[in-house]
């Protein structure tokens, strides 16, 4: 994998789990994680949830802390 999806796939896992971001309970949008632009790399995202790292919920999402 090159440096920068390895680089932002890192980030949106700090970001999700600073923000305790763990359970469906709380669940977070990109947004409120203080992801910006995360639109710009969808298929980070798209690699983190068909791995189940990243899971969603009425369009919000949190860490499977069970698979980090």
């Amino acid at each position: 994998m090159a440096i920068i999806p390895l680089m932002r796939k890192m980030k949106v896992i700090r970001c999700f789990e600073r923000e305790g971001a763990l359970t469906k309970d709380t669940a977070l949008t990109f947004a409120e994680a203080g992801i910006r632009n995360p639109g710009a790399f969808s298929q980070i995202t798209s690699m983190l949830m068909s791995d189940g790292i990243l899971r969603s919920i009425d369009d919000k999402y949190y860490l499977d802390a069970n698979r980090i």
